[in-house]
């Protein structure tokens, strides 16, 4: 009944509550009578295929407002998601549907790549659908990639090659080996739209991480970078000294390295020397988490 008079409210987040299908279901009937809602958060709530239907439905209704959903971490599954991605309309943001069981077989998450601003998914190992229909999509403004295997990167790195809408790039967890990284530094190099490039928690070699350096200390596209890599990773200092646009660094340590006082200082002085270098307009931002 809140949500069936709700005037003011606009976002909703259920992560991790277990509402499961019927919760779904009685939620969809009171958003049914809604039009302030953009947002809802559904993320871990044990969502089947029998509630992605129940979304299919307020997604089509003529009164639905929401333009953003999560639904990572769900046994949605390859039925689930279908019926999802291939109701929801060029009015739809934002979609988050990583680890929610998709296969090879999702077709559906090639056709909301023409619909969707940004979405996050999941990669399977054979992705080459989603590979052309992102070469060709002109609406897709983020991507998150999540997950993937050096070969399924590589793949959608291909497909990023001939994209020139995508302006956010994120890579959360996985591996990128060698040739994927020389791969991904020669389209960054090129591309005129990636302005933003984010690791999260992806396995990367050190000597790579140098690589992308060579590339982005002279790059003038790429404003923004952040990166969540491994306690020994960090102590590569040479990548961060080259860099000279704008850089977001987040740093997931362990509780030793916290504890580790010349680690501390090492960071401490590398902050310093950065943000008193000549030509840097954003101070350097480290953040021990």
């Amino acid at each position: 009944e809140v949500l069936s008079n709700n005037k003011s409210i606009e976002h909703i987040d259920l992560g991790e509550n277990s509402i499961g299908d019927s919760g779904v279901e009685r939620l969809v009937e009171h958003l049914k009578c809604n039009n302030t809602i953009k947002h809802l958060g559904l993320c871990d709530n044990n969502i089947t295929s029998s509630g992605a239907d129940h979304l299919r439905k307020l997604f089509t209704s003529n009164h639905c407002s929401v333009n953003s959903i999560e639904l990572s971490d769900n046994p949605l599954k390859d039925e689930g998601l279908d019926l999802i991605l291939q109701s929801v309309s060029v009015t739809m943001e934002h979609v988050w549907i990583d680890d929610t069981g998709m296969t090879s077989s999702c077709s559906s998450v090639s056709t909301a790549l023409h619909k969707i601003k940004s979405i996050k998914f999941t990669l399977p190992d054979n992705c080459d659908h989603i590979n052309n229909s992102l070469a060709n999509t002109t609406v897709l403004e983020e991507l998150v990639l999540y997950d993937g295997s050096d070969v399924a990167y590589h793949t959608m790195i291909s497909g990023i090659s001939r994209n020139s809408s995508i302006n956010r790039l994120w890579f959360s967890g996985g591996h990128l080996d060698h040739p994927t990284v020389s791969y991904l530094v020669q389209v960054i190099n090129l591309s005129k739209s990636i302005t933003e490039l984010h690791l999260d928690g992806v396995d990367v070699a050190p000597s790579d991480y140098l690589l992308l350096s060579d590339v982005l200390s002279v790059n003038s596209v790429v404003k923004k970078i952040s990166i969540s890599c491994k306690y020994e990773q960090l102590l590569l200092f040479k990548f961060l000294k080259k860099l000279n646009c704008t850089l977001e660094l987040s740093l997931s340590v362990t509780d030793e390295a916290k504890d580790d006082n010349q680690f501390i200082r090492e960071v401490e002085m590398l902050v310093a020397e950065h943000n008193q270098s000549d030509g840097v307009t954003t101070p350097l931002h480290v953040e021990l988490r």
